[in-house]
């Protein structure tokens, strides 16, 4: 029952206090450590991103350590590439475009060694894409290198053409009668293979020109250069007197050694540089003739034009 007050005025009695939520129970002996709030994990080497370049320097060695490992050669197949870059979501058809594009902007790069800085590659190759199938693109190469190249096939390997120097008197009666439009660049190298092979769409021959001759000619003038200097040396130390010049033997001998040696150098560097950017173009204008011997509409060879130039080259072929 309400108890009133003498004023009258009726006394609420206010409701209990809530109950405050229990504590969650604590295991002893973590009261008084405080649990660590768990951070974002730190990034892994898995999770940067390299950039083009050092991408594919990684692929170049991982690639590198695998070969080593399982022992096979080096280099891949066009459809091994093609599985791995499948691997990166890049479609096989790109794959082999991409190797067209770099087989016609003039095939593998690799870096020169100091032989080949100094004397030239060892091999150098061009590529063209041309109009036609495999067969027409194989007689308009048969055609160019006998008819204007002035070389013969010497045999056929995997689809590769192997190329020499015709030297039969025939031939150079021919080459003198016909005007060939190729500079015989090519025909003066040990040996030129042609490859003609369909890569998509397009039909692409392949001239590569062995040009080890090159670095031979240029490392035997190195060479006689050294030989003559230490010839010469030993011929300056004996007949010039010790008082002549302020030299004795042996600063006469080092003297003319240096000279015929460093010229000698300087003389082989010079040659092979010079030849090999005349094999560099003889190349290309060997495309370039291939290329416009598939298209070109009119007579071709010199037998087809009226003249005795055509009937003498006639009965040189056996056709009288």
């Amino acid at each position: 029952m309400n108890q009133r007050p003498e004023s009258g005025e009726a006394v609420q009695q206010a409701p209990p206090p809530a109950a405050e939520p229990a504590a969650a129970a604590t295991p002893r002996g973590e009261a008084d450590h405080p649990v660590a709030q768990s951070s974002p994990s730190a990034p892994t080497a898995d999770d940067v991103r390299l950039d083009r370049a050092h991408a594919e320097r990684v692929i170049a060695r991982a690639l590198e350590l695998q070969d080593a490992h399982l022992g096979r050669p080096d280099g891949l197949t066009l459809e091994e590439v093609a599985e791995v870059a499948g691997q990166l979501g890049v479609s096989p058809d790109l794959v082999r475009r991409a190797a067209l594009d770099v087989r016609l902007a003039g095939a593998v790069e690799h870096e020169p060694s100091t032989t080949e800085r100094l004397l030239g590659p060892a091999r150098i190759t061009g590529a063209t894409s041309v109009p036609v199938d495999v067969d027409a693109a194989r007689q308009a190469v048969d055609r160019w290198m006998t008819t204007d190249e002035g070389m013969r096939m010497r045999g056929t390997s995997a689809g590769r053409q192997r190329w020499g120097k015709d030297a039969r008197v025939v031939t150079e009666i021919k080459r003198g009668l016909g005007s060939p439009r190729a500079t015989g660049i090519l025909r003066g190298l040990d040996e030129v293979d042609v490859t003609v092979e369909a890569l998509d769409d397009a039909t692409v021959v392949t001239v590569e020109a062995d040009t080890r001759k090159i670095q031979k000619t240029g490392v035997a003038i190195a060479a006689g250069s050294t030989l003559a200097g230490v010839a010469f040396g030993v011929g300056a130390a004996t007949i010039i007197p010790d008082a002549a010049g302020g030299f004795t033997d042996l600063g006469q001998f080092g003297l003319t050694f240096g000279v015929w040696t460093a010229g000698g150098a300087a003389t082989a560097v010079s040659v092979c540089r010079s030849w090999t950017t005349r094999v560099r173009r003889a190349v290309a204008d060997a495309l370039d003739g291939i290329n416009m011997t598939t298209t070109w509409d009119g007579p071709e060879l010199v037998e087809d034009r009226p003249g005795w130039r055509s009937t003498v080259l006639r009965w040189l072929d056996g056709n009288r």
